[in-house]
């Protein structure tokens, strides 16, 4: 079996014009293939790092679009 992960930009879960909301599942993303970010365990998986970036922003006092992505997997990690 080969390496079929993928990643997502954070940007894809912060609406453009809107500050403070993230939204936590894959049927907000629009994709060339839509159907991996329906599956159950890609929605949990897009919830989880979320809710990472919400706790991480309001720890912080960052705004969500200014997170270093590596903090938010780094937080996944520690967990």
């Amino acid at each position: 079996m080969g390496d079929d992960t993928f990643d997502l930009p954070l940007r894809v879960l912060v609406p453009d014009g809107v500050e403070g909301l993230i939204m936590g599942a894959g049927r907000s993303i629009s994709a060339t293939n839509p159907s991996l970010l329906r599956v159950m365990v890609h929605t949990m998986a897009v919830g989880e790092a979320a809710g990472h970036a919400a706790a991480l922003s309001a720890t912080t006092g960052s705004p969500l679009r200014e997170l270093n992505p590596a903090d938010i997997l780094n937080g996944k990690k520690s967990r």
